[in-house]
């Protein structure tokens, strides 16, 4: 099961390429889950 995540710039911190919480917790939660989370 792959799930794909469409991550926009406004979904990382200013300075890092760092997701912010909602959505690291949301791919987290994805993984636990048992799918294999797709960043594009």
């Amino acid at each position: 099961r792959i799930a794909l995540c469409i991550d926009g710039p406004r979904r990382f911190t200013v300075n890092k390429r760092q997701l912010l919480g909602k959505e690291a917790i949301k791919q987290r939660h994805l993984r636990l889950l048992g799918y294999e989370v797709v960043q594009v």
